[in-house]
């Protein structure tokens, strides 16, 4: 057979995606619309939900934070990195940087 004879699961960027559909098996053309939507999701002031929450005190000699809880320490630049037109099993590398806000 061809390559159209073949499926391929792919994982889902976004929670809602996998909910909704009921299956993770989906064409390039859908997880490339994802993986915009996401992009653009996360460059228009996407917040990412906490994981865990630490003490400050328990980890630091500086417990007090100008930064409230519920807001990101750090913010990211560039929010968002997309690796496009690349090959398998090789290595690429991106510059991201991270300014603490306290």
């Amino acid at each position: 057979g061809g390559m159209g004879d073949r499926s391929v699961s792919l994982p889902s960027l976004l929670p809602a995606a996998t909910a909704s559909s009921g299956s993770t098996k989906r064409a390039p053309s859908e997880l490339l619309l994802e993986r915009q939507s996401l992009g653009a999701m996360l460059g228009s002031g996407y917040k990412p939900r906490n994981t865990e929450f630490l003490d400050l005190a328990m980890y630091s000699n500086h417990a007090n934070s100008a930064v409230p809880v519920d807001s990101p320490l750090f913010s990211v630049s560039p929010p968002v990195i997309v690796f496009s037109d690349f090959e398998g099993l090789q290595t690429y590398e991106a510059v991201v940087s991270l300014q603490n806000i306290d």
